[in-house]
This record gives structure tokens, C-alpha cells and sequence, in this order.
């Protein structure tokens, strides 16, 4: 897998969360935005 794969694969990962996230808490987008590792975590990998 190449750099600019992983970056692709990580922004689409951090997109889908935030989606879902966004519905609970609007006002919370912008904190959910930068813990990317709670996020995959949470999501179950």
C-alpha cells in the first residue's frame, strides 16, 4: 500500500465516523474531527 493509499483510506475512515457522530452531537464535528484513533476504535477497526 502506498502513502497516498493510506492517506485516502484514513480520510474516508474519519469521514464515515464523523457521518455517523455528526447525527448525536453537531456541535460536538469539529471535536470528533481530530481523535482518529477513538474514532477506528469505536467503529471496530
Amino acid at each position: 500500500m502506498s502513502s497516498s493509499e493510506g492517506a485516502m483510506i484514513g480520510q474516508i475512515d474519519a469521514t464515515a465516523c464523523v457521518e455517523v457522530r455528526r447525527e448525536v452531537d453537531g456541535d460536538r464535528l469539529r471535536v470528533l474531527l481530530r481523535p482518529r484513533r477513538i474514532c477506528e476504535a469505536g467503529a471496530g477497526g
